[in-house]
């Protein structure tokens, strides 16, 4: 199967007439926090202070290949440079999928623009993406499609739930890293987590102190109406 990325919806395939020769994604780094502790050997690791391990962000590389090089134009390699240049590097930050692994997407961005003489010359090209650490799951939490034997790539869950007074519920992050979800209600409620009490509003809301941590999270909701949680899992 040939190998294609897109990015910001545009396929280096169907778009640029170009394959992806080969790619590269490493794991990310952990950011580690280590101090030693003064007059002793001992050294604390400060790096999961707030609960997790925090990662930096990772480069991807893709060496693209114009295919069909050697009956194209001159023209046309030099058209499909300045397409190329002018596409991916105005800082623009998105979506990028591979399609080698197409259940999920990473966060990108190119920092360094390439250096596209080397299409002219060899058809071939060397494209550097910055990226958030993890792989984030195309499909929401919630969804219908979802594998019983692969908790990976699926998971059955509940993430909308109509409220009649107060109703404890569970929501599980089956990802590595926390999460905080959008949730959508129809009127306003409360929701208590670890007797923190959060205030709902009617409507979209977002709490960056209200994370769903790895694993399950017990909430209790008081209100009436309908509440949805939207969610992407995030994997390493």
């Amino acid at each position: 199967m040939m190998r294609d990325i897109t990015f910001l919806g545009k396929s280096f395939q169907n778009d640029f007439g170009c394959q992806v020769k080969s790619g590269k994604v490493p794991p990310p780094n952990k950011r580690k926090n280590k101090q030693q502790v003064a007059f002793s050997n001992y050294v604390e690791d400060f790096s999961e202070l707030y609960g997790m391990q925090v990662y930096e962000e990772r480069t991807l590389t893709y060496v693209i290949h114009l295919i069909d090089y050697k009956g194209v134009s001159s023209q046309r390699v030099y058209d499909l440079e300045e397409e190329i240049n002018n596409f991916i590097m105005p800082g623009m930050r998105g979506q990028l999928i591979d399609s080698f692994m197409p259940d999920v997407y990473f966060e990108a961005e190119v920092i360094t623009g390439p250096d596209l003489e080397l299409l002219k010359e060899t058809g071939e090209q060397t494209i550097e993406f910055v990226a958030y650490p993890f792989k984030i799951f195309l499909l929401e939490e919630g969804n219908d499609e979802w594998d019983p034997y692969n908790l990976e790539k699926g998971f059955s869950q509940l993430t909308e739930y109509q409220i009649n007074g107060v109703q404890e519920i569970k929501l599980w992050n089956v990802g590595v890293n926390l999460l905080n979800p959008v949730i959508d209600s129809s009127e306003r409620m409360t929701i208590e987590k670890e007797g923190q009490i959060y205030e709902v509003q009617k409507g979209e809301n977002r709490f960056i102190d209200l994370p769903l941590m790895p694993g399950e999270n017990n909430l209790t909701i008081k209100g009436n109406g309908l509440i949805t949680f939207h969610f992407h899992r995030e994997l390493i």
